[in-house]
């Protein structure tokens, strides 16, 4: 099964229902307008919980724990030309550990993921009066660092930690309702980001 596949699919699903069910809506203007309460020189911020792709490549691991993928992203909408874009950063963590006893020798590790870079997001205004749709590109750096040790028959104990990382152009699709003019509740999936839901706040 696609789990990725079906994130986007979902999304895309709930955003086409929300559309299809406004009659009178001036869709000649809604390419060139924020969607929800957004509106140029606003500044936006995005946390949430969720799954991460680089952390899901590696569910072979029989994980000891496992946290959940946490991220955290400004924006400032800021439009080029009538086109309504927001342009920001975003920083992002995840960990998780796990154990392996073998004949003469046990191993422990923790892994660390931290995902951080720039973004920029195209907006588009649906029927829906507080809800506002986006999707954009990031460019990031994936960061994984290994801190693990050994224990042999004998008790002696060795540890030791890695680290590589690598640049990656990744991509969002997300949505934002807003309550109250200033806090919303927001959902995104993408590359490196799978699944996340959360909490915006508009400033």
């Amino acid at each position: 099964m696609n789990y990725k596949r079906m994130a986007v699919f979902a999304v895309c699903a709930l955003i086409l229902c929300t559309a299809l069910s406004a009659e009178d809506f001036a869709w000649s203007e809604c390419w060139k307008n924020y969607g929800g309460t957004v509106k140029e020189g606003d500044f936006i911020v995005n946390a949430g919980l969720g799954t991460s792709s680089f952390a899901l490549e590696h569910q072979d691991y029989d994980a000891e724990y496992r946290l959940p993928y946490f991220e955290v992203s400004a924006e400032y909408a800021q439009k080029i030309w009538v086109l309504p874009f927001t342009f920001g950063g975003f920083f992002g963590y995840t960990r998780y550990g796990w154990k392996e006893r073998f004949e003469d020798y046990s191993y422990a590790c923790n892994r660390d993921f931290f995902n951080f870079g720039a973004l920029a997001n195209y907006h588009v205004q649906l029927p829906v009066e507080k809800l506002d749709v986006y999707s954009g590109l990031r460019l990031g750096v994936q960061i994984r660092h290994d801190n693990w040790d050994t224990k042999n028959i004998f008790g002696e104990k060795k540890d030791g930690s890695d680290t590589d990382g690598f640049f990656y152009c990744g991509y969002t699709l997300g949505a934002s309702y807003y309550f109250t003019d200033m806090i919303g509740a927001n959902l995104e999936t993408g590359f490196p980001t799978f699944l996340k839901a959360g909490v915006s706040f508009k400033f």
